[in-house]
């Protein structure tokens, strides 16, 4: 399944919440592999976004920040990440329905 990492980050958010729930077993266990896999791929999308803020944000007590960088770093900062948040990625899962 293609999704993009913009995607991955809204899916990780809902599936941590869905793990929360009391739900059978064996769709815990689903939806715990598909959880994995996603972490996996936002890892990636989180160091990316570290590294961004570091090249292009403003450091202040040891701390990196983009809201206080100068507007064109601002700029350059989220069209980078604007562009990784929309490119598609692999997400090799099941079908997985809920009850």
């Amino acid at each position: 399944m293609n999704i993009t990492n913009g995607e991955i980050i809204l899916a990780r958010e809902a599936l941590q919440k869905l793990i929360e729930l009391r739900i059978p077993a064996m769709l815990a266990f689903k939806l715990a592999k598909l959880t994995n896999r996603v972490n996996v791929l936002y890892q990636d999308i989180e160091l990316t976004r570290v590294s961004l803020v570091r090249q292009y944000g403003v450091e202040k007590e040891g701390n990196f920040s983009v809201e206080e960088a100068a507007e064109e770093d601002k700029a350059k900062f989220w069209g980078e990440y604007v562009s990784v948040l929309n490119k598609e990625v692999e997400l090799d899962t099941e079908t997985i329905n809920l009850p």
